[in-house]
């Protein structure tokens, strides 16, 4: 029994694992690898384009799990399985099946282990190199025997297991290896996790020779599909938990090319991009490049000396954050653009493809039959008409795919909520390469479309635990998707909900999407049930109390909760106490302990609904917050009623010079919730009222500087003419 341990995804070890089965050519060849696919190992062996992976699912009442299995050229894993079949061993995975309970927490099988055990910081300070990356470089993935980088791994990988405690899952795992290799018997390698290696050599003489078995819950939906993947995928850059980042640096080395030419094609990428790169530049690279691997004394350039010779040439400004491969973890916002291709260039777009006879699930089927059924084949745009019988049935369609994250679906424009009374979607539907694999992943919800959208649907609903607000997004999303079954039950929670919710402006978002539901019922086919008009007016009535207590303290969405309530009582239709609404809204709005935001919101609710109330100008530093409060509940009315427009036009008037600087970020903001025909419609009012030519209009809409700059202009200009001022040098 020999067993190699390996790191995953490490081209060093994919050959140590070639080398090693043709030398021994054991009877067996024992993976890591879940062992309820070997039944259908023929699926591997079909012509794929890797990378690909074993994508596993478990589905029961109470849990859902999802892992991959990732492979690519130089995986130890896939040249195990094809340089096994070549040398006529019998091929098997012993690992247990990603769907078993002790993988339940397991998303990625291959998962990089010990990164930050004493045992590699120990060597990574004595090598004087940052993280784990740089240190299994420089000790494993330069050139040397076999038989050495063997002793190497050995030794490593035991400090490793010696220093790291093993996680539950791994003793149960363990177990059901090392019976597979008492199965097997003496005449086999086993190619496995180094984690794993130290205790499996020990562990194997101990376990009976009986068949190993797993247990399968017959209630639950459980499976295993291949998929395609990718290099984005693989990267830990990009999160993924392999270990091995730069996908491509270690592809052009499994492929035998030069440690160069993936930094050539770094600088390649970036003048593409119009970056420009001398000829001194690159030279300057290559020189540096060289030195760094001299200094660090290795054989051939390694993957950091590639990337500090490229930083070091190509970026001329200083860095505010170490360089991304000196450290584990995604690309940050901000990081430096050229850093950002670099990065890119040694990651790789390489996508896996399926063979054509690879099995699917029935998903994809049942997703195409729909597609070609209503004319919903990408690419293409799509206009739908939500009033049309055919339209309400191709948008289920789409919003189905939406939910199961089905990327080339995109919609432009549809009805997000009620309130905005939207009649038609348009979606962009486009070709993408990553749609097959996500529905292959999807089907792990169900067999069929519906199927799917549906399970997916009842599994957010188990997880929401009370929370009305997910209740109520997930009700407006079950009207577009066409699931009445469950829109009784998911009322029923969120009207015994919104009677204990304390907070308003949670209850005003909750408001909206009911709101939406109920315009929209009949329309989308959702449930119309009187358990929906109950909600509805229990949670306005609510709503109404807690706008009570709201007070200065309260920021953030309280005047989107004031929009909501103006909506709920101008289009639902529902026999609520208007005049009790306007007698609180006049109260809150007199009240000193409000903010002056919420103040005009109240004003502004009060107009909207047909009261002619006078506007209460607040203090000058008030004035653009509250603005924004009184824009946001009425700007119809505002738009048609020049005495209103007058009223704030004589405010901003008398406001000093400074005052007007202060405010004017707020005033900005207020000013948003006009869209530029509107804008244009106040300039020509105003223009009209201070007796302007209304040709001039446009020009008070057109700033040829950022008003930014203009505001700072305006103090500086104030500044100097204080000083000229005071020292009589100012024209009066």
């Amino acid at each position: 029994m020999k067993v190699v341990g390996v790191r995953h995804h490490s081209p060093a070890c994919a050959r140590l694992v070639a080398t090693t089965l043709r030398e021994v050519r054991p009877r067996h060849v024992l993976i890591e690898g879940p062992a309820d696919f070997n039944e259908r190992l023929g699926e591997l062996y079909l012509p794929h384009r890797l990378p690909i992976a074993i994508f596993s699912y478990y589905h029961s009442e109470t849990h859902a799990h999802a892992s991959w299995s990732p492979f690519c050229d130089y995986s130890p894993e896939w040249v195990a399985l094809t340089v096994g079949r070549e040398i006529g061993a019998e091929v098997r995975f012993i690992d247990l099946p990603a769907w078993h309970p002790s993988l339940a927490e397991v998303e990625n099988r291959y998962a990089d282990r010990g990164r930050y055990s004493d045992h590699v910081q120990t060597l990574c300070r004595h090598f004087g190199v940052e993280g784990v990356d740089s240190l299994w470089d420089h000790l494993f993935e330069q050139p040397m025997p076999a038989q050495d980088l063997a002793l190497r791994l050995r030794e490593y990988f035991t400090g490793v297991r010696e220093s790291e405690p093993p996680a539950p899952h791994d003793l149960p795992r363990e177990d059901f290896m090392a019976r597979h290799m008492a199965y097997a018997g003496d005449d086999s390698v086993v190619i496995c996790g180094g984690y794993h290696a130290p205790v499996l050599e020990r562990r194997w003489r101990d376990q009976p020779s009986d068949p190993p078995t797993y247990a399968i819950d017959s209630t639950a939906r459980q499976g295993s599909y291949l998929v395609s993947y990718s290099f984005h995928r693989l990267d830990a850059f990009t999160g993924y938990q392999s270990g091995m980042p730069s996908p491509q640096w270690y592809q052009a080395m499994w492929e035998g090319l030069s440690p160069e030419s993936v930094g050539w094609e770094a600088i390649r990428r970036l003048r593409r991009l119009g970056q420009p790169v001398s000829s001194a530049d690159a030279l300057a690279v290559a020189t540096t490049m060289l030195g760094l691997q001299a200094l660090r004394g290795h054989q051939a350039p390694a993957r950091t000396d590639v990337l500090d010779a490229l930083a070091a040439g190509l970026i001329k400004e200083a860095l505010d954050e170490p360089l991304p491969w000196s450290v584990r973890r995604r690309l940050r916002q901000g990081t430096h653009p050229v850093l950002v291709e670099m990065v890119a260039a040694f990651s790789g777009d390489r996508t896996g493809e399926l063979a054509p006879d690879t099995p699917r699930p029935p998903l994809l089927s049942d997703v195409q039959n729909l597609l070609v059924e209503h004319d919903l084949l990408p690419p293409r745009t799509v206009s739908l008409t939500l009033t049309s019988a055919t339209d309400r049935i191709r948008s289920r369609v789409l919003h189905r795919l939406l939910l199961l994250d089905i990327p080339g679906y995109l919609r432009s424009q549809g009805p997000a909520s009620a309130v905005e009374g939207e009649l038609v979607e348009r979606w962009k539907l486009e070709l993408s390469r990553d749609a097959e694999s996500a529905l292959i992943e999807a089907s792990a919800w169900g067999a069929t479309l519906q199927m799917a959208a549906c399970a997916r649907i009842e599994r957010a609903l188990a997880e929401a635990e009370g929370n009305i607000e997910t209740l109520a997004s997930l009700l407006a999303t079950m009207a577009f998707i066409g699931m009445e079954t469950e829109s009784e039950k998911v009322l029923d929670l969120i009207r015994t909900g919104v009677g204990q919710t304390q907070s308003f402006e949670a209850l005003g978002r909750v408001l909206g999407n009911l709101l939406a539901v109920f315009r929209f019922d009949t329309l989308l086919g959702s449930a119309g049930s009187s358990a929906l008009r109950t909600a509805l007016t229990t949670g306005y009535e609510r709503a109404l109390w807690l706008l009570e207590g709201v007070g200065s303290d309260d920021q953030g969405g309280v005047v989107d909760g004031v929009v909501v309530l103006r909506d709920v009582l101008r289009h639902s239709r529902l026999d609520l106490d208007r005049t009790a609404t306007l007698e609180l809204m006049a109260r809150r709005a007199r009240s000193a302990d409000v903010t002056p935001q919420l103040r005009g919101a109240c004003i502004g609710f009060q107009i909207a609904m047909g009261d002619a109330v006078p506007i209460p100008m607040p203090v000058a530093r008030d004035l653009g917050d509250f603005l924004g409060g009184l824009f946001a509940l009425a700007r119809e009315p505002l738009l048609e009623d020049e005495r209103l427009l007058g009223e704030v036009d004589e405010q901003m008037h008398e406001l000093a010079e400074e005052s007007f600087l202060a405010i004017l970020p707020s005033l900005r903001q207020a000013f948003s919730y006009f869209p530029p025909r509107e804008k244009e419609a106040i300039a020509m009012t105003l223009v009209r009222r201070h007796g302007q030519d209304p040709a001039t209009t446009r020009d008070l809409l057109r700033l040829k500087q950022a008003p930014a700059v203009l505001a700072e202009a305006m103090r500086v200009d104030a500044i100097v003419s204080d000083i000229a001022r005071r020292y009589g040098l100012l024209d009066e």
